[in-house]
């Protein structure tokens, strides 16, 4: 896991963490709007944008290392701690293991319940066939409007798919 950081670090410290499929340039315009009154660390997720060499595990890891992060970096607690999707089921873990670690919680569209599929042998397949199309401009066209990514974002989100 990576971290990004923007503003003055003496100001309360927001954590942002993106989605699956995503990076930290997701909240660059939020970043642009809030760094001027807030110390932003927009995370990057392992195996997701500059660190997709490094395989995800599972969102119990990654929730593991954010906290140990704030441990080292923010001496136990933030002001701030949101995510969105697979970010919002990470913030999710580590409010279960420390409730007092943030004083504000942020959590959009996480996947509680998880999907179950006919079978391992179809999970597999869909997966292969999606992570083909990412690697397609077409197809990651389409997905790109349908998470609402702006324009000015797409040859980054483009870029981190064919990775």
């Amino acid at each position: 896991m990576l971290f990004t950081e923007k503003g003055d670090k003496s100001l309360p410290t927001i954590i942002l963490l993106h989605g699956n499929g995503l990076s930290d340039w997701s909240w660059d315009r939020v970043v642009k709007e809030l760094q001027e009154e807030y110390h932003i660390v927009t995370p990057i997720i392992d195996g997701h944008g500059e660190d997709f060499e490094t395989e995800f595990t599972s969102i119990e890891d990654s929730a593991d290392k954010l906290i140990q992060y704030i441990d080292r970096y923010q001496y136990g607690k933030v002001f701030a701690i949101g995510g969105c999707t697979l970010g919002a089921q990470i913030v999710i873990d580590i409010l279960s293991k420390r409730n007092d670690i943030a004083q504000y919680a942020i959590i959009e569209s996480p996947l509680i319940y998880p999907i179950k599929l006919p079978s391992s042998t179809m999970n597999s397949l869909s997966f292969k066939v999606a992570y083909k199309l990412a690697k397609k401009s077409w197809f990651a066209k389409l997905q790109a409007k349908s998470l609402n990514i702006p324009k000015e974002l797409y040859d980054k989100f483009f870029e981190d798919n064919k990775k």
